[in-house]
């Protein structure tokens, strides 16, 4: 029986960007709706702002956090 040895990729190690570098890439700014605002509003203001998702205030206080991806699951699944 012969035996052939295969060569193997040689191993590298990947940086990932931390959190602290992505947010200097792209800046601090935090865009939010209102709970009124309908989900066609919201995704038109993602696509607008090129973000993914927004914060949804109330009365001042974080009511939540609406995402493409919330938004995505809900219309395949139908």
């Amino acid at each position: 029986m012969t035996h052939v040895t295969i060569p193997q990729p040689e191993a590298r190690m990947v940086r990932f960007e931390t959190a602290g570098e992505i947010l200097a890439r792209k800046g601090r700014h935090v865009w939010t709706i209102g709970p009124d605002q309908s989900v066609f509003e919201a995704i038109r203001y993602m696509e607008e702002k090129s973000i993914g998702a927004l914060v949804v205030m109330e009365h001042g206080a974080i009511a939540g956090l609406l995402s493409e991806r919330d938004y995505a699951r809900k219309i395949a699944l139908k």
